[in-house]
């Protein structure tokens, strides 16, 4: 509460209000103020001479040891973290992890341009972030209105009401606020090089029909060792949300490859994402039982990291078979039937070639140089 003092005497906020979502690893508080601090100065007069006044979500991380223990999981394999010094103090851990937030939403907010809608950040003190607060003002009668009086002429008084979870939300088209996700899942991997890793109903708000992310404090980038698990399973738990919503939803293992596709182009995203839902909606009962089988074999298998891990005799194989191959997005391995055959071919010869007994060629004998003596008969 020490920093919350010093915002409140310096006037960067002139009230510190009521709580407005809790969490297992901090607290989100409703905070106005009249400061701007990207200029570092107060605001300045409106048109009426009035000071505006803007509200800000102020969201506190608990130092508390006992809450989150998991976070060695998102840490490990991090650039920040590499000398491990967050084991021996959790308090400056934590200062680590709300810095790492900020970074983040910092990143998505200038990377994709508005693409993806999230909270900008302005201030960041040890466990302390100061946000955009994204919600509405509403105005309500103090008292009730009697005979012949409007509501108008009855004293208000304004509430803040913070957006809702996406899982909490009234939504009227839950097929918008789906390819909604959809896209912010992909554009999150492709342009801000991020993996959510803990991306559900409850870290997603809906706001004037638009699907806002939170929460990103665990976000990893798309280079970190469990980086391809962590995608899993945010597209397992979106399948699983929004099959409750919707009839027919693509599978995860649709939705992974998708996400980590690098052939699709920005332009063509709406139209592919689309293009899997529809065929989603087509199938028969029997061919979507069979695909929701096939997605939990999915979710068990072995994801590679590196094309050193994968046999490319064998993908060869499974494509002149016309078998399907998992990750094939993912890798780029992407052969027709013909050009199969071709490289099977090439093997062959170049594993008969190895097979064959080196011959050694002797080397041409030098012929010695010899003089040639001239005999001459006697006369």
């Amino acid at each position: 509460m020490e920093i919350m003092t010093k915002l409140t005497t310096n006037e960067k906020l002139t009230e510190f209000a009521g709580c407005i979502a809790t969490g297992k690893e901090a607290n989100v508080y409703l905070g106005h103020g009249s400061y701007d601090f990207e200029k570092r100065k107060p605001l300045e007069y409106d048109e009426d001479f009035e000071v505006p006044v803007r509200d800000y979500a102020i969201k506190i991380f608990k130092t508390s040891v006992c809450t989150f223990k998991d976070r060695e999981r998102y840490v490990a394999g991090e650039f920040r973290f590499r000398h491990g010094g967050y084991k021996k103090n959790p308090r400056k851990m934590i200062q680590m992890w709300a810095e790492k937030e900020v970074r983040n939403l910092k990143r998505i907010a200038l990377t994709c341009d508005g693409l993806i809608k999230s909270p900008w950040p302005h201030f960041l003190k040890n466990n302390v972030i100061v946000m955009d607060f994204i919600g509405h003002i509403e105005s309500r009668p103090t008292m009730p209105t009697l005979d012949g009086e409007e509501e108008k002429d009855v004293p208000h008084e304004t509430r803040h009401k913070a957006a809702p979870r996406l899982r909490d939300a009234h939504v009227e088209d839950w097929v918008n606020a789906y390819e909604q996700t959809l896209l912010i899942i992909r554009r999150l991997y492709q342009k801000c090089k991020l993996i959510h890793a803990d991306l559900s109903e409850y870290n997603l708000l809906y706001f004037e029909e638009i699907v806002y992310v939170i929460d990103v404090s665990q976000s990893v980038e798309h280079d970190h060792p469990m980086s391809l698990d962590f995608l899993r399973r945010d597209c397992s738990i979106i399948r699983d949300f929004f099959s409750k919503k919707l009839q027919r939803v693509v599978t995860t293992e649709q939705m992974f490859n998708f996400t980590v596709d690098f052939t699709i182009k920005e332009e063509d995203e709406e139209e592919t994402m689309q293009d899997l839902i529809k065929k989603a909606t087509e199938m028969t009962i029997e061919e979507y039982a069979a695909a929701e089988y096939q997605d939990e074999v999915f979710k068990e298998m072995y994801i590679p990291r590196t094309l050193h891990e994968i046999s490319i005799e064998d993908i060869v194989r499974m494509q002149r078979d016309g078998m399907e191959i998992a990750f094939d997005k993912l890798s780029g391995l992407k052969i027709n039937k013909e050009e199969a055959e071709k490289k099977i071919l090439l093997r062959k010869k170049q594993i008969e070639k190895d097979a064959e007994p080196e011959v050694k060629e002797e080397a041409p004998k030098e012929e010695s140089k010899k003089t040639k003596v001239k005999v001459v008969e006697p006369e």
